[in-house]
């Protein structure tokens, strides 16, 4: 049986809607941003780096490119103030979180978190991954694991973070890989300490030199 054109039309669209639905980060390309500006909203910065000298969350296109594309730059040159953001969304105890990353310079920390709403301590973490010095590593509030992978200056990595929580509730196992080439670059298995409702990009407050853009954040929740 053919369908009509208008069935198909709607059919498609429904599909589009669906998958865009299924994303529970909000402006994860900072569509509805301007260059030169702040992340929009429910990205949050802290008036601490608004207020700050030599570090900064602001809008820019990607470092020789003319395609017009935003990305979320995030530069801290002050070893007392990191800098960063975070959105909170619906809890989630399995799903699949992607980011492009860019370094411009790499500095001495840089993470990616995601855990309880706003995600603001070691305690508050349930995904820990940090790029250190360049060098991979995993965390939830103790000793970090470290992976052989290496990040370097002026490549873009599609980064991934597969996550489930156990049946019992206690324990999250989740990968950190590249979308590109399928690389599993390190996983781990903390203690579940709260449900993963918040994310997070940030530096550390001794970190001086990191200069990192962002795009394309998703999070998409499985059942």
């Amino acid at each position: 049986m053919k369908l009509s054109p208008i069935l198909t039309l709607l059919g498609a669209t429904c599909l589009a809607l669906s998958a865009q639905a299924q994303n529970l980060i909000t402006n994860g390309s900072f569509e509805s941003g301007s260059a030169g500006g702040p992340p929009p909203k429910p990205w949050v910065v802290s008036s601490e780096i608004t207020k700050a000298q030599n570090v900064s969350v602001v809008l820019e296109t990607l470092p020789g490119t003319t395609d017009g594309k935003l990305w979320l730059r995030l530069h801290d040159e002050n070893p007392e103030v990191p800098t960063g953001t975070f959105q909170n969304f619906p809890e989630t105890k399995k799903g699949r979180f992607t980011v492009k990353v860019y370094f411009q310079k790499i500095g001495l920390s840089f993470g990616v978190y995601l855990g309880g709403p706003k995600v603001s301590g070691p305690d508050t973490r349930v995904v820990d991954f940090k790029v250190i010095n360049g060098k991979a590593t995993l965390g939830n509030a103790g000793p970090r694991s470290k992976s052989t992978f290496k990040f370097e200056p002026d490549k873009i990595y599609p980064l991934f973070v597969n996550f489930e929580t156990s049946a019992d509730g206690n324990k999250v196992k989740y990968e950190v890989g590249l979308e590109d080439t399928g690389e599993i670059i390190a996983s781990a298995e903390p203690d579940a300490r709260m449900p993963i409702a918040g994310l997070r990009f940030a530096t550390d407050s001794k970190d001086t030199g990191t200069d990192v853009y962002l795009t394309d954040v998703s999070l998409v929740a499985k059942e």
